[in-house]
């Protein structure tokens, strides 16, 4: 059997992305300004996420009980 859930959370995405940023950031940088190579990072994570992740905010996962998997669903 095959089990779908679509999980809305708001601002997750934006989070998790700033999150990994900062984690990425020059440890010269101020926390929380990013130059212009966080912003690039920070963009090309959006565009990957977009690809899975509808309205900023909705992900959907599918889980297969018969091979105890479980896939992301691409938008």
């Amino acid at each position: 059997m095959k089990v779908r859930m679509t999980f809305k959370t708001p601002d997750v995405v934006e989070d998790a992305i700033d999150s990994a940023v900062d984690n990425e950031r020059a440890e010269d940088e101020p926390e929380g300004e990013y130059g212009a190579n966080c912003e690039d990072l920070a963009e090309a994570a959006r565009m990957v996420c977009k690809k899975f992740v509808q309205y900023g905010e909705c992900l959907t996962v599918e889980v297969d009980t018969e091979t105890g998997t479980c896939e992301v669903v691409p938008v």
